[in-house]
């Protein structure tokens, strides 16, 4: 399965994982936008990270 995380490295942690199977990355771009507004308010780094799990 693999996974896309949303990722903050001013706070070092996670603020979500998404299934790439119904999320593509213009989607989760969208929820960051969305839901996350407030850490890039505040001149958070987020990324993207994409993991595999097996």
């Amino acid at each position: 399965m693999d996974v896309s995380e949303v990722f903050c490295h001013n706070c070092k942690e996670v603020l979500g994982k998404y299934n790439t199977e119904f999320y593509t990355d213009t989607q989760i771009g969208d929820v960051i936008k969305i839901i996350h507004a407030s850490h890039i308010r505040e001149g958070h780094d987020l990324v993207i990270r994409e993991i595999t799990k097996k």
